[in-house]
């Protein structure tokens, strides 16, 4: 019993100071900053769940408040504390500076992807840089992060959405980036054993398309997706 009247006190600090960081910020807004997903964040809100530790400490950076502050730890608890051992003291330390150490950025290009048509300068300017905990996105090299812009890839990709892409030039089997009559745009490729391939939209409004495989130019392979709205 007295176990859960911790646990509930402890959520209702979080809660308030969580609250008063956001005003009038929307859970979409709080969900890029902590790089979760925003079902989370509501559950952060209102089923009395606080978030890993993780998630704590980046809302804390971003609003430049001290380690533990979201967690009441820097005014005296009036319910007991669990006693902590020098074992567990020196595994706590190890693990946030894991999580402060294991951070990886990848760039938001101001570059749009058409599933139709997209834009592409040649000039790609880094708009903002998206940071996600290590291991969240396990491809490595230089990824970046463009806008889909048209409906032609829906339902697998959106008008809106966020896609991560991994450098590719090779025309493979995959969803890539290319760049085709000075366009940009992200479809499924598919190899047609000669000299040709099929660009294929996932909306079925589209009709596949099949053109010389040196009419394109493979920029890169997209390996994950970021959509705020389900």
């Amino acid at each position: 019993m007295e176990e859960k009247k911790r646990e509930r006190d402890e959520w209702q600090l979080f809660h308030r100071r969580l609250k008063e960081l956001m005003g009038g910020m929307s859970h979409r807004e709080l969900a890029y900053i902590a790089g979760a997903s925003e079902s989370t964040v509501h559950h952060w809100l209102y089923s009395g769940r606080i978030p890993r530790e993780r998630y704590v400490r980046l809302i804390e950076q971003h609003f430049g408040k001290p380690r533990g502050w979201l967690l009441g730890e820097d005014e005296e608890v009036k319910t007991p504390k669990k006693v902590v051992n020098r074992e567990e003291k020196v595994e706590q330390i190890v693990k946030r500076q894991a999580i402060e150490v294991n951070r990886r950025k990848i760039p938001i290009l101001d570059v749009e992807v058409g599933a139709g048509n997209g834009r592409y300068n040649g000039d790609e300017q880094v708009t903002e840089w998206f940071e996600f905990p290590e291991g969240m996105v396990p491809f490595r090299g230089d990824l970046s992060i463009v806008t889909v812009r048209g409906d032609s890839m829906e339902p697998t990709y959106r008008h809106g959405d966020l896609v991560i892409v991994q450098p590719e030039s090779r025309v493979i089997d995959a969803v890539l980036v290319v760049a085709w009559d000075d366009a940009l745009m992200v479809k499924r490729v598919l190899r047609t054993g000669g000299k040709t391939i099929r660009l294929i939209s996932d909306n079925s409004a589209y009709d596949p398309v099949t053109i010389a495989m040196s009419e394109i130019r493979v920029v890169g392979r997209v390996v994950g997706l970021l959509r705020w709205n389900a």
